[in-house]
């Protein structure tokens, strides 16, 4: 089990529920308007470790996961599509049968914000998702 596993997770459940990742790993300010609308990007933080036991090695890293959406004339319908974007993706992550696996242990819910995609641009909306990933290193 490794930590290698907690993107490809991610990875894979956007892609099937059609969403494309954007590539850049550290600046997502530059993120192309022609592919802005039901794109993501993964963010991850520091790792943490917690020993269980002399043959075992808990480690969990967060996960910020950023969802784009392209704008809308009315805001409030953006912002109501946004909501319903994060229900998806929340009740696809969060499912048992993806959070509780051998690779990755489990997967935590810490929360997520909408955000406008800056000052200048508040039609096009961020959903940004956090997320507490764990896996046990057997040593």
């Amino acid at each position: 089990m490794s930590l290698t596993a907690v993107l490809p997770l991610f990875r894979s459940r956007l892609d099937a529920l059609g969403y494309k990742e954007w590539d850049d790993v550290f600046n997502i300010e530059n993120i192309p308007s022609t592919i802005l609308n039901n794109s993501y990007h993964l963010e991850v933080s520091p790792v943490s470790g917690a020993g269980i036991s002399h043959r075992v090695q808990n480690a969990s890293m967060s996960v910020t996961l950023r969802v784009f959406l392209k704008g809308y004339r009315d805001i409030k319908t953006a912002r109501d599509e946004a909501i319903l974007s994060a229900d998806g993706i929340l009740c696809d992550i969060v499912a048992s049968g993806t959070r509780l696996g051998t690779s990755v242990k489990n997967i935590i819910f810490d929360g997520y914000s909408l955000l406008p995609l800056d000052d200048s641009n508040d039609n096009a909306i961020i959903i940004e998702m956090n997320f507490t990933t764990f896996v046990a290193y057997a040593i």
